[in-house]
């Protein structure tokens, strides 16, 4: 079996960037505001907001799954770690 070598403070600093993006992503205003009239200027801009809507929703899935992905990774080595020091004992 071949050996995994994880720095687990970068992996940490990593999780940590990516739970700070995922915060700053939420605050994110997409919504938007009341737009009177009837024009295709204004449908469009619907259209927009719609998809600009959907864009920061799978944007914030990926670091939802991101970071629970690196977290398994480091609980796993961590797992590890803890195995291979009991069978020293």
């Amino acid at each position: 079996m071949a050996e995994i070598k994880i720095n687990t403070e970068k992996l940490e600093e990593k999780i940590q960037k990516l739970r700070d993006l995922a915060q700053k992503c939420e605050r994110i205003d997409v919504d938007q505001e009341s737009v009177e009239g009837s024009g295709e200027s204004i449908a469009m801009v619907t259209a927009i907001d719609k998809e600009y809507s959907a864009v920061k929703e799978g944007f914030r899935t990926l670091l939802e799954n991101s970071v629970s992905f690196f977290e398994n990774v480091r609980n796993s080595a961590a797992e590890a770690d803890n195995k291979a020091a009991d069978k020293l004992k």
